[in-house]
């Protein structure tokens, strides 16, 4: 019965007609342009967790001391590259920060949707703006931990 109700609410135009998207529409797809030098414009994806200072003494040292600043760097959405610090960090120096999509194309979605077969049900968002501080902020890390 529950596949013959499935079927039937798949094949209901009303049904296809009233589907919501839940998430907004992705931009479209742009190329990475080649750089006009080496080293001028720099796409990462680090695996490595550290600080976002840890980040910022790597990068000076291993990044600026070798190849001099970047002009702009495509970032991954990884929190250590969203902080304030880091975006004022790269202000400062007068790199230009772009952030990557999540969303793969040489897969056609993003690697969680590829890994469990659904959609993200992401925390973000479930609250209002300051009620993680009524809730406690270790209730929502362990609830994140958890997830």
């Amino acid at each position: 019965m529950k596949k013959d109700i499935a079927e039937f609410v798949t094949k209901s135009p009303n049904c296809e007609q009233m589907k919501v998207e839940h998430q907004k529409p992705g931009g479209l797809s742009q190329d990475i342009s080649i750089p006009t030098w080496k080293w001028e414009d720099l796409n990462t994806d680090f695996i490595v967790s550290y600080k976002v200072k840890d980040y910022a003494k790597l990068y000076l040292r291993e990044m600026v001391k070798f190849h001099e600043v970047p002009l702009s760097i495509i970032f991954d959405r990884g929190t250590q590259f969203t902080s304030q610090f880091w975006m004022s960090f790269q202000k400062v120096l007068g790199t230009r920060v772009k952030l990557s999509t999540t969303f793969h194309s040489t897969i056609g979605m993003n690697p969680f949707e590829a890994l469990y077969g659904r959609r993200c049900r992401s925390f973000l968002g479930w609250f209002k703006e300051g009620n993680d501080a009524l809730i406690g902020l270790e209730l929502v890390h362990e609830a994140i931990e958890k997830f």
